[in-house]
């Protein structure tokens, strides 16, 4: 069975994703690649996800928790058996928790998501925007098919946002069905309702690709209700408050 290991940061959170088998021989040398990233790269926060792996033994059970020990937060992303046979390897003093959406990780890490730089991008913005960290969703129908994405938003702004992908299937699926120079509009959420939420059209500018590098999709609001406006600029204002504290 094949293994492959992915890696990419978001702010001050490295997310490592193994996709495929996790035992037998690639789990030392896997292991050590995810070690020297820790080291190279180190940050406050890791998010393991096992969404996409399909089978592990003893040994890459211990492997995945070993590696979760050493930033000072760690977390799971996938409610599978792999997540299963991994939570059976915890000692009673760990309490590593294990997510099965997107906007779980999202909000159990927060701020640690929200310190980072904004995306490359050299253009100049009619709307400033703030670095931060909100679950993302968008619902888009293509040629009669639905498809869901769920990603972070890293930076937001009252003409648009950031989005990055948490594991790197959304990430392909997204390159494949998503044209960017498609004009039609996308029903984006942003947010939970027990925080900041806000329901739009939007269209998408661009896409960045590679999961080692910063990623992502570009999205534009468009026909913004003026209470939708409102509710923005009050959130932008309370963040950058928070900010400075």
């Amino acid at each position: 069975m094949k293994t492959d290991f992915k890696s990419r940061r978001i702010g001050e959170v490295n997310v490592f994703e193994v996709r495929g088998g996790f035992l037998g021989l690639p789990v030392q040398r896997i292991r050590r690649e995810m070690a020297e990233t820790l080291e190279r790269d180190p940050c406050e926060g890791l998010l393991f996800n096992v969404r996409q792996m399909e089978k592990l033994d003893d040994p890459g059970a211990k492997a995945v928790l070993d590696i979760l020990r050493h930033p000072p937060k760690g977390a799971i992303l996938g409610q599978n058996l792999s997540a299963y046979f991994i939570a059976e390897h915890m000692t009673p003093q760990e309490a590593i928790p294990i997510f099965e959406k997107g906007s779980e990780a999202v909000g159990f890490f927060g701020k640690e998501f929200a310190h980072g730089k904004e995306n490359s991008s050299k253009e100049k913005r009619k709307f400033p925007r703030i670095s931060t960290a909100l679950p993302f969703e968008l619902d888009i129908e293509i040629e009669g098919e639905s498809f869901l994405f769920e990603g972070l938003t890293v930076n937001f702004g009252e003409g648009g946002l950031f989005a990055n992908f948490l594991d790197s299937r959304t990430e392909e699926l997204a390159e494949r069905v998503i044209d960017p120079y498609d004009l039609k509009m996308f029903d984006v959420l942003v947010g939970t309702k027990s925080d900041f939420l806000l329901e739009v059209h939007g269209k998408i500018l661009r896409m960045e690709k590679g999961f080692s590098e910063l990623h992502g999709l570009a999205v534009e609001f468009y026909d913004l209700t003026e209470k939708d406006g409102n509710r923005i600029r009050e959130f932008l204002k309370t963040q950058r408050i928070e900010s400075q504290r």
